[in-house]
């Protein structure tokens, strides 16, 4: 029971880090044999990488466009990108289409 006052503690501290939360969430699960839940930290720590497309939750794609200048001539570019946040350090990108 401590560990899960201490974890609602830390997730109701606005300094906290999401990181923090999911591994002491992932120690609770790890001692109540929670196992779906256990299942779900982990990938939330380490990245959906090894599932199929249809399998990661919608939370992990951010849809938008992406801007980038050219230092050299000041030339513009936009690009439509889908981007899969697969792990809190990892970032992949799927530019669609060039619409500039």
């Amino acid at each position: 029971m401590k560990a899960i006052i201490a974890l609602q503690k830390l997730v109701l501290t606005p300094s906290s880090k999401v990181v923090d939360i999911l591994r002491h969430s992932y120690l609770i699960a790890c001692k109540l044999n929670l196992e779906d839940f256990k299942k779900w930290c982990e990938l939330e720590l380490n990245g959906y990488f090894d599932l199929p497309d249809e399998d990661i939750p919608k939370h992990r794609y951010i849809f938008g466009s992406l801007y980038v200048k050219n230092s050299l001539n000041g030339q513009r570019t936009t690009f439509k990108a889908d981007v899969f946040v697969g792990a809190p350090t990892n970032i992949v990108m799927n530019f669609a289409t060039n619409i500039s």
